[in-house]
């Protein structure tokens, strides 16, 4: 038996209401949510509430359990393992005020170490993990994952000014809804793995053992991994951002397709300042080019309270003209002090953090700025501004070598504050990472239901993973007319015999439903009509059934409702990154001429998909991450692109060997 960590994360003990959820995994993973709220409350709330972002519940506790069956739905595709994954999970208060509080938590009831051969010796794993390593339940009877959320938000005394969300599909306004399932996503991800058990405090390993998480740990200040320090050594790393990072090679070989590109200030002289510094960027005004902006750089001058803080009209412009001002931060929002450089005849603007650690992301909204502008170190700041007086030339460019959020090696960087943060620190992903990841200790509007590098840093420490379940089908459309839906799909010449399809559909988010059963036919094309299709927003899915009992699965492919308007979308490749193969989707409001094609980085074709006609509705091709000659590209990233009647849209992607 494993180590119980009921009383590390202050778990609960089960209520009277047992109500069992299992989802209807596609990937080999079944994760059965079970309710253990009691009667009337949490999952069992019975107060009436309107269907919202595909959840078609009309009772808050029941649009509560099916976030909750959705999450499950969502991890559970893309994990792989043969025993059930039991999540306890209820609504209780949790501590809160009226601005701020606990959303949820949620966590492993159990560690386990030593369990099957070819894993890290005297290593702690999590039981949910363990047992899909060790095919068999290693703590039989017992829940694998324990999540409490927070019931009183919106309450008086509790985010006061929030409410959650209960759709399915991400569109949550922001403000102040919280968007449940990404939440459920998140906590989810802790129970599953993405956790260190050292006590950042302490630095004291838990139970006296590393966990698999922590091995892959690294503070470049020092040089060494978590393993290698001693317990001091691990306190200083906890609050030593941003040099601690993760070092597995999955994470990242795919950073690239979900960060970023950083922008970085680079000085020519003079000499004791001259190299590259790294920066923060604003969620306002451009990014800075990739040809960069040159100039000289100047303190700005104001005549009220700090005179270098750009909080009121500056009076330097003579010197500012064509050159990149910089601004000490603090007395005012970020859009107020670039606008006033920019005012003043700024090119670009550079404000100095105002406390020590790394910069820090520039939060505001002003569409009237139009320099771009940036954050650098405290340290970096003030050893620039010591340099002013001889004449500092400086260029503020994007930088294709370098991710937001990440290190020089492209290795993410881990939560690390100082002074230390309890439950928040190492176990997220830095907040410095652009967009915003699901495993950063803050819940933004931005996460929908993708997990983004998460998948990833589960492959580094051995979670098994489903192959890539686009082997079998190069290209599927779907088409609603009079007669209902009709699939469309080609299958890749294959050797393989007794290879079978099956159709499944969702409504509105729902559960799917097998319609169909499909035999490989010796012309590898097929075609299914949907005779009874509804009216509602639909998805569709083709299980692929290979002799010996493997199953792969593409889709989702998705038909607009009846009502709907046609739109020409491409839709972000899935998965991706990738190694073997990805799909690429997109819906075209009428019949038309369609090129699909794959390029590198500098817009040279690698790949032409398609071209030709194509009918209105939508479409899947696949590329498989070769090039038109037959050669497998280099891993990095590209560019694929679809464009119809004369419009084009485009979408990074990133091929992973």
């Amino acid at each position: 038996m494993g180590k119980q960590l009921r009383a590390i994360f202050a778990l609960v003990a089960l209520a009277t209401s047992l109500h069992f959820i299992s989802t209807d995994a596609h990937a080999g993973a079944t994760i059965t949510i079970r309710n253990d709220d009691s009667p009337g409350e949490g999952f069992n709330d019975n107060t009436g509430a309107s269907p919202v972002g595909g959840n078609t519940e009309t009772t808050v506790g029941a649009q509560r359990l099916r976030v909750f069956e959705r999450a499950a739905e969502i991890w559970g595709a893309r994990l792989d393992s043969s025993v059930d994954i039991i999540v306890a999970s209820q609504f209780n208060p949790l501590p809160c005020t009226a601005n701020s509080g606990v959303l949820g938590a949620a966590g492993p009831t159990f560690v386990e170490s030593d369990f099957a051969a070819g894993i890290l010796s005297s290593t702690w794993y999590v039981v949910a993990q363990a047992n899909a390593i060790a095919g068999s339940d290693l703590e039989p009877g017992a829940p694998h994952i324990s999540a409490t959320f927070q019931s009183n938000v919106g309450m008086t005394g509790c985010l006061e000014n929030g409410e959650w969300y209960y759709g399915l599909d991400g569109n949550n306004t922001g403000g102040g809804q919280i968007d449940l399932l990404a939440t459920v996503l998140h906590e989810l991800g802790h129970g599953l793995g993405f956790l260190s058990l050292v006590d950042e405090s302490t630095g004291q390993l838990g139970f006296n053992q590393i966990d698999v998480f922590s091995t892959f740990l690294r503070d470049n200040e020092i040089g060494k991994s978590w393993p290698q320090m001693s317990n001091a050594e691990r306190v200083a790393s906890a609050i030593n951002a941003p040099d601690l990072v993760w070092t597995g090679s999955d994470v990242s070989s795919a950073a690239p397709g979900f960060l970023d590109v950083d922008a970085v200030l680079e000085v020519s002289s003079p000499a004791p300042v001259a190299g590259v510094y790294r920066t923060a960027p604003a969620t306002f005004g451009p990014t800075p080019s990739l040809g960069g902006i040159s100039g000289d750089l100047v303190l700005v001058d104001d005549p009220i309270a700090t005179a270098s803080d750009a909080c009121s009209p500056i009076t330097n412009g003579v010197q500012l003209i064509g050159n990149i001002a910089v601004i000490d931060r603090g007395g005012c929002p970020f859009t107020t002090k670039v606008k006033n450089a920019q005012n003043a005849g700024a090119t670009a603007a550079i404000v100095i953090n105002n406390e020590a650690g790394p910069p820090e992301v520039m939060g505001g909204s002003d569409n009237t700025i139009t320099i771009p502008s940036v954050m650098i170190s405290q340290s970096d700041g003030n050893a620039l501004k010591a340099q002013l007086g001889a004449g500092v030339s400086a260029e503020l460019r994007t930088d294709n070598s370098f991710l937001t959020g990440a290190d020089n090696q492209n290795r993410p960087r881990m939560h690390a504050p100082s002074p230390v943060e309890p439950g928040s620190s190492v176990s997220h992903w830095s907040t410095a990472a652009t967009p915003d990841l699901l495993m950063e200790p803050f819940i933004s509007a931005s996460l929908t239901d993708e997990v983004d590098l998460t998948l990833e840093l589960f492959r580094d420490i051995g979670w098994p993973i489903p192959s890539v379940p686009v082997a079998a089908v190069t290209q599927m459309s779907a088409r609603r007319d009079a007669g209902g839906v009709t699939l469309q799909w080609s299958g890749a010449a294959l050797e393989r015999g007794g290879l079978e399809f099956h159709v499944y559909r969702t409504v509105d988010g729902g559960r799917r439903t097998q319609l169909s059963t499909a035999a490989l036919g010796p012309a590898n094309e097929y075609e299914f009509i949907d005779t009874e299709a509804p009216e509602q927003a639909l998805e569709y899915w083709l299980q692929v059934n290979w002799p010996g009992g493997t199953e792969d699965w593409v889709g989702p492919l998705a038909v607009a409702p009846v009502t709907g308007a046609g739109l020409f979308r491409f839709s972000a490749p899935s998965p991706n990154p990738f190694r073997e193969a990805s799909a690429l989707r997109f819906s075209l409001p009428a019949s038309g001429t369609v090129n699909a094609s794959v390029h590198d980085l500098r817009g040279r074709l690698v790949r032409m998909l398609t071209a030709g006609n194509l009918d209105a509705g939508s479409h899947q091709l696949i590329w498989d991450g070769l090039s038109d000659t037959g050669a497998a590209v280099a891993s990095g990233v590209y560019f694929a692109q679809v464009e119809f009647e004369g419009r084009r849209q485009v979408q990074k992607i990133t091929v992973a060997r």
